[in-house]
């Protein structure tokens, strides 16, 4: 019997396989992973999940036509449980790509690790590794610009008299995806359901002109028999 750690391992390599790229793709626009504050680190993850569910339900619903029990199916995932997915992706891949010299004793170099990729994967992971350095490095310098943004911030939304402003922060962006969730599944069902609709237009137009055809033969036929 499988133990429920070794059943957890299983369902995280299923999904890595299922959403792996998408994973990486979505980190790599938002990365969470950089953001300064834990808050912000939390929704971005959350962003990044919620756009992972909605791609998965847009998939099912065109591979099973609109079957709403599928689609209910579809286990959401979380903010953490994503995290972790990117976490055990990179691991792997630093376990495979980057190694100690033991004669320099210096790291693989990037040049050597780029010239290595060999996979759309393998390719968003080198520049999310290289972005993860490239931003601790950083930090110190940018203390200045992020505080003269965010008081910019402040002062636009001060000054700000309407409500039709995109999102500027991550809790925003994640309220707005949130509201959003749903909106996806019931825009692919109803797409889903139009084309039902049109199909059966076509069946049942297709099948009241069979049938005045039919009409018509029995009657030539009626008409022949009194002859």
């Amino acid at each position: 019997m499988f133990s429920r750690d070794s059943y957890y391992k299983k369902e995280q390599k299923r999904i890595i396989e299922e959403v792996g790229d998408l994973l990486l793709e979505l980190v790599l626009q938002f990365l969470p992973h950089l953001q300064f504050h834990e808050s912000a680190r939390l929704d971005m993850w959350e962003v990044v999940a919620i756009k992972i569910n909605n791609s998965r339900v847009s998939q099912q619903v065109a591979e099973t036509r609109g079957d709403i029990e599928k689609v209910e199916e579809i286990p959401l995932l979380n903010g953490l449980f994503v995290t972790e997915l990117y976490e055990m992706m990179m691991k792997e891949w630093k376990q495979k790509h980057i190694s100690l010299n033991p004669h320099t004793h210096q790291w693989t170099r990037p040049e050597d690790i780029k010239a290595s990729m060999s996979t759309h994967r393998d390719a968003l992971l080198f520049q999310l590794y290289q972005l993860t350095g490239y931003g601790y490095e950083v930090m110190a310098d940018l203390a200045k610009e992020r505080l003269e943004a965010s008081h910019r911030l402040v002062y636009s939304k001060e000054f700000d008299g309407g409500d039709d402003h995109e999102p500027t922060t991550s809790a925003e962006l994640l309220a707005k995806h949130r509201n959003n969730q749903s909106d996806v599944k019931l825009e692919s069902l109803e797409k889903e359901l139009k084309k039902t609709q049109q199909k059966l237009a076509l069946v049942e137009a297709e099948n009241k002109r069979l049938l005045e055809l039919n009409h018509e033969l029995l009657q030539q036929m009626g008409g022949k028999s009194h002859q």
